[in-house]
């Protein structure tokens, strides 16, 4: 940013240079994000949607449970995973809400206000009742069509928004 005065009395004037634009590119500071899923029917999904994000902000910090040590308490760690995230994406397919794991991790991310939740259907899982047992919005990215790169695109370009990426 740089300011000048101009001959009108009481005027300051700014300009934005293009280190000001740059600025606007990433959150100043990274997020951080959990990601809940079931195994069995997101588990390819959750670790592309991590790789996309490390490949956009190599500072970013993402919990998913591949992240958890043998013989580390599961739930403790999702526990400390979650209070010390601001977003909580959840991936979710036909059974991915009968998951008492899910279930537990959705609970856990709701006690926090300021935490941005970011729900994630696909596998042809659209929201219904049980969705809205769970999620009070109608705000989730829902990827119609899993095999196409047009698609899986579009959604990415949505979820970066939600966690504060410029995707221009």
């Amino acid at each position: 940013l740089t300011s000048y005065a101009s001959s009108t009395k009481d005027s300051n004037f700014c300009s934005l240079t293009q280190n000001a634009f740059a600025l606007l590119e990433q959150p100043a500071t990274p997020p951080s994000v959990f990601i809940s899923y079931k195994q069995t029917e997101s588990s390819a999904l959750a670790l592309l949607i991590e790789s996309r994000l490390k490949n956009v902000d190599e500072n970013i910090s993402i919990f998913i449970d591949k992240n958890i040590a043998s013989g580390e308490s599961i739930n403790s760690r999702i526990e400390d995973a979650l209070g010390q995230s601001r977003h909580f994406i959840c991936l979710i397919g036909a059974n991915t809400l009968s998951s008492p794991a899910v279930q537990l991790e959705i609970e856990l991310a709701k006690k926090d206000a300021d935490r941005t939740i970011i729900p994630i259907c696909h596998n042809g899982y659209t929201p219904d009742d049980t969705y809205v047992r769970y999620f009070s919005d109608n705000k989730a990215i829902v990827i119609k069509q899993p095999d196409s790169a047009e698609e899986y695109e579009t959604n990415m370009t949505k979820l970066l928004i939600r966690l504060g990426y410029s995707t221009v």
